[in-house]
């Protein structure tokens, strides 16, 4: 037993250290009502508050809160550490990457920099998105490809079937396209399904190849990007 213990500690230590060195990375991919569904030791008032903070203040605020707090117990508790990497591994999050104490899962700066400028590029063309997509259409096809899960797709159901009118549709797409965006290497597989789901306009906007015909004036705003650009089209698409 006691050889466990330490070397259970031994691990959780390890833990503590990737995630002083990867906190920011971490944080930015970390949704925090879904991971504290996986992590059943946490009190209920510890999570309500943490949901509490994530509905106020946003995801990330809330996961440095959760990252502070496994930090602080983890000397007494070093079974939350694991609880808390095991999360992010079941939900399939790119976080998980960065606490690999192996190191075998972290990103490549290429990649990283793909993950980052997929999501500047989400984010910009935002409104098309949610107008554009059929969220549970497109959530089933992902589920397909193992970028959502079950979970995910019953969400992004049931935003879309509480509003029965047209409009109903933006929040599940909204819903989707953030679950999407926190899996861990994301980009290529939604891609590949904007363009089997009809969309391979969207997946061109996305994948930083707009053709010259469907090009838009929110194109010109990328040009604080393009130093990315080339990074992100070597590394990816080609």
């Amino acid at each position: 037993g006691l050889v466990n213990f330490s070397s259970q500690n031994s691990w959780a230590n390890c833990i503590l250290y990737l995630i002083s060195c990867f906190r920011t990375r971490i944080k930015s991919s970390v949704p925090v009502h879904q991971v504290l569904d996986l992590m059943p030791s946490l009190g209920l008032d510890l999570k309500r508050h943490l949901r509490a903070v994530a509905g106020e203040k946003g995801d990330v605020e809330a996961a440095e809160k959760l990252l502070s707090l496994v930090e602080k117990e983890a000397p007494d508790s070093p079974g939350l550490c694991q609880e808390f990497c095991q999360a992010l591994v079941k939900g399939g999050y790119a976080a998980a990457g960065y606490l690999d104490p192996n190191l075998n899962e972290l990103p490549s700066p290429s990649l990283e920099a793909a993950g980052d400028l997929g999501k500047a590029l989400v984010n910009l063309f935002f409104d098309r998105l949610t107008d554009t997509l059929q969220a549970t259409q497109v959530a089933f096809r992902c589920l397909g490809k193992g970028l959502l899960n079950p979970e995910d797709v019953e969400r992004v159901s049931r935003n879309r079937a509480m509003a029965a009118d047209k409009q109903g549709n933006k929040p599940a797409v909204r819903e989707m396209l953030y679950r999407i965006t926190q899996k861990k290497e994301w980009l290529s597989p939604f891609l590949e399904v904007l363009g089997e789901a009809g969309h391979a306009n969207m997946a061109a906007y996305i994948s930083g190849h707009p053709s010259a015909s469907n090009r838009c004036d929110q194109w010109g705003k990328l040009d604080f990007l393009n130093d990315h650009m080339i990074l992100f089209n070597d590394s990816i698409i080609h």
